[in-house]
């Protein structure tokens, strides 16, 4: 079934045609950088026989399963509400809920089931990312404003705030992070620190400083096992740093080998590999242990495009959204381009994964040419069994 949803109820829905492209497997060609430094990595859980291209997919964890029914893929939820941009999106542990923030300063439940929003709260002033916790029982969003908010998504309100630091800059939150124990919360900020939490009282336990330009993004992510901290600064040339999460000593400075880099990557679900964007259409695929580029992936061309990324839980996909509203779905074990799907017309600013790897959540902003083509998020149905038929 396909369906949309709307905070406003007079929205009428119209069934709107199936937006998924199947196209053939087909291999995708060196992008940005010297491929001469890409380096031959089979990928985790894989098996190369001699002399053939057969890979075997790792065997998909155990997750919860989503409350959507089972079909072809392409698009089966919409839903608006939102007015401004959305800056983070994230299935609950359960997959029965997407949760988001928007530049129009709210936090939003949507429930899957019923394709209804459930409860909206004020976020942060001039949000730009949000994360929750393991078991999805909080909500941490942050902004420019100098807030991260934490929000109680049982109970359906704000249970925290936390304040900023003083400092030139200091205050203005740009990435964010529950480790993967649920005990601390990671952030960058505009000052180029990074800074870890107490999730429980909100109080700082270190900071460390991180390199990048200033009045740019900077993302950062826990290692599944919870020992690392990665940074994604935009900068120029582009680099990403590794921590230790215990006391924020650096680990490593791993070169992206491109010009500049786009500030948007992913960690794969067995925290051996991570995908960084650049701004030509292209992510990088890395060895994270090595410190290793394994292979750059040209997914799209056409000007400065920067990618939003996302590995799938059971390993077996990568997602890339784009700035002219298609995703694009990648094998992750062959790096070979599997779907292409259509958004809308504006920019893809968010994407998650469902626990179970079945559905993918996509935001999309609205398109300066074309004010119909508005606000919304939308859930995909990801069907292997298309992807592997080719269409």
């Amino acid at each position: 079934y396909t369906s949309r949803c709307s905070s406003a109820a007079s929205d009428v829905y119209k069934r709107q045609v199936l937006k998924i492209e199947l196209t053939p497997a087909e291999n995708i060609v060196a992008g940005e950088g010297d491929k001469d430094n890409d380096v031959a990595v089979p990928p985790p859980g894989s098996s190369v026989a001699e002399n053939s291209d057969a890979v075997s997919a790792p065997a998909l964890p155990a997750a919860p399963r989503t409350p959507l029914p089972d079909g072809p893929a392409g698009e089966v939820v919409r839903f608006t509400g939102h007015t401004g941009r959305i800056c983070g999106l994230e299935f609950t542990a359960d997959g029965k809920r997407l949760v988001s923030n928007s530049q129009d300063q709210t936090v939003r439940v949507w429930d899957l089931e019923s394709a209804r929003e459930t409860w909206s709260m004020p976020s942060p002033k001039s949000c730009r990312d949000l994360s929750l916790s393991p078991d999805s029982r909080y909500a941490a969003s942050c902004g420019t404003g100098g807030r991260i908010y934490i929000f109680d998504l049982q109970q359906g309100k704000r249970v925290q705030t936390w304040k900023r630091p003083r400092g030139p800059g200091a205050g203005m939150f740009l990435g964010i992070d529950y480790s993967p124990d649920g005990t601390r919360v990671a952030t960058t900020g505009l000052d180029k620190i990074g800074r870890v939490w107490d999730a429980k009282t909100g109080a700082m336990l270190f900071h460390f400083p991180f390199k990048g330009p200033n009045n740019q993004d900077a993302n950062i992510f826990y290692t599944p096992d919870g020992k690392q901290l990665v940074v994604s600064p935009f900068q120029s040339p582009g680099v990403v740093q590794v921590f230790d999460a215990s006391n924020g000593d650096l680990v490593a400075d791993i070169p992206l080998g491109v010009k500049t880099s786009s500030a948007m990557m992913a960690v794969s679900p067995d925290g051996s590999r991570f995908i960084s964007g650049t701004w030509s259409g292209t992510f990088l695929l890395f060895d994270l242990a090595r410190r290793t580029r394994i292979q750059s992936v040209q997914v799209s061309g056409g000007g400065p495009t920067a990618l939003r990324l996302a590995f799938s839980p059971d390993g077996r996909l990568i997602a890339c959204g784009h700035p002219n509203g298609r995703i694009f779905l990648v094998d992750a074990l062959t790096l070979k381009k599997k779907a292409t799907l259509k958004h809308a017309k504006g920019t893809v600013t968010a994407l998650d994964f469902s626990p179970d790897s079945r559905f993918l959540a996509t935001a999309s902003d609205k398109h300066k040419d074309d004010p119909s083509d508005g606000i919304d998020i939308r859930v995909w149905r990801i069907n292997y069994g298309d992807l592997e038929a080719g269409g």
